[in-house]
């Protein structure tokens, strides 16, 4: 196993039990509240862009508010909206349910062609928490964006319109802040229906209770943080930061926000409370188009990887944890290609070495502590030699043994994971 390097800065905490947080005392809230916008006469508040475009030159998004809306909420929830109609009332549902009210939904129309706007106009009428955000369709990343520029609420959460939050959910997010003075927090989720989760996407949507005091490996590398967006921000941090979504990348535009949100958070809250319910395979969601066949993913992933590398350079240089880099895109990327067609495989494996080596070259990677089969993995793909079949099914069952034990082996085999 690579030797952990804990950055000089980072210190973790927590309970004996790790049932709680260690929550250190009350924090105090030191986040400066966005600026008010100025109410107008009539019953609803429509702000937009001083030329009513933006940077290039598209409509700008338009914020609605409805009189008696929220100036200072402590919790903005992004609801990015797109063909949802069937599944957006019960969202709603979801969030009006919850027991902490200090919330207000921020609800991006992202040029949604079907009746979803008709709805967010109806329940507005009935909620002025709900804050309507008009754009031209842009995809997710920009959604969330225009969902963040305008939100008023001190902390920032995300909930896609398919899905739902557990009824305590704003209130253990608001509650966690709170006690840790976090920037970010990151929670658990559970799938809707269960048996549609695999035992793998299971354990990465249930990370342990723990407090991260600066930035270490561990919280991206070791803990059950990503991927999917259950994560909360406190709003200053991103503006700070200068942190929003990747608009240009076509995939994986949650991991690469939480390559930028991890390692810039002074303090990190994770909590085992499941408080996001994820459904699953809905046709024609805002993430159907990256819901695609391992082919696809796996060349959207080219750009998304030179992406998270280029900014851990930028960040951290090549030296420090490269290993634990590497062994995650082994993890999350490479081990996919060798699942491939034979001559899929080949065409992108020469794609990813190349990136490899822009960062790395060929002697760099002598020198990680990777496990056997990590080197074995990436050594292959360096080499950007034809890898047959059979011998792609070698290389993956010894990764998948020694990552994940026996016993996983088989029900991979049987189809169980």
């Amino acid at each position: 196993m690579a030797a952990q390097k804990e950055h000089r800065s980072a210190t973790v905490s927590a309970t004996a039990q790790e049932a709680t947080l260690n929550a250190g005392g009350q924090g105090s809230e030191t986040a400066a509240k966005p600026a008010e916008v100025a109410s107008a006469p009539a019953s609803a508040t429509s702000v937009l862009a001083a030329n009513g475009t933006d940077v290039h030159g598209k409509a700008a998004p338009t914020a609605t508010r409805a009189e008696g809306a929220p100036q200072h909420p402590t919790l903005s929830v992004i609801v990015p909206v797109y063909n949802v109609e069937d599944y957006l009332d019960a969202c709603l549902d979801s969030l009006q349910a919850q027991t902490f009210t200090d919330i207000e939904m921020v609800c991006v129309n992202d040029g949604s062609p079907d009746g979803s706007r008709n709805i967010l106009a109806r329940r507005q009428s009935q909620d002025s928490r709900i804050v309507i955000v008009d754009k031209p369709n842009g995809g997710l990343s920009s959604a969330r964006n225009a969902g963040i520029n305008a939100a008023r609420g001190v902390y920032i959460g995300f909930l896609d319109a398919d899905d739902r939050f557990t009824a305590n959910a704003c209130q253990r997010i608001a509650e966690t802040f709170a006690k840790t003075d976090a920037d970010v927090v990151t929670f658990g989720g559970y799938c809707n229906p269960a048996e549609a989760a695999t035992p793998w996407i299971t354990l990465k949507l249930s990370p342990r209770d723990v407090v991260y005091d600066g930035f270490s490996p561990n919280l991206m590398f070791k803990e059950q943080s990503t991927p999917y967006i259950r994560t909360a921000c406190r709003k200053a941090f991103l503006d700070e930061n200068g942190i929003r979504f990747e608009e240009a990348l076509p995939f994986g535009e949650d991991q690469v926000f939480f390559f930028d949100i991890y390692p810039n958070s002074r303090k990190t809250a994770l909590i085992s409370d499941k408080l996001y319910e994820y459904r699953i395979e809905r046709e024609g969601s805002l993430t159907s188009k990256t819901n695609d066949d391992l082919e696809a993913k796996s060349r959207k992933h080219l750009p998304m990887t030179k992406r998270i590398f280029s900014a851990w350079k930028k960040r951290f240089g090549l030296e420090e944890y490269s290993s634990e880099i590497i062994s995650w895109s082994i993890e999350f990327v490479l081990y996919g290609l060798f699942c491939l067609p034979e001559n899929v495989r080949n065409e992108l494996l020469p794609k990813y070495a190349q990136i490899f080596r822009e960062f790395w070259g060929n002697n760099g990677i002598d020198k990680l502590q990777l496990k056997k089969h990590d080197l074995k993995l990436l050594e292959t793909t360096l080499s950007s030699k034809p890898v047959s079949n059979a011998q792609a099914l070698r290389l993956r069952a010894g990764w998948f043994l020694e990552k994940y034990g026996a016993k996983a082996v088989v029900g991979k085999a049987l189809g169980m994971n």
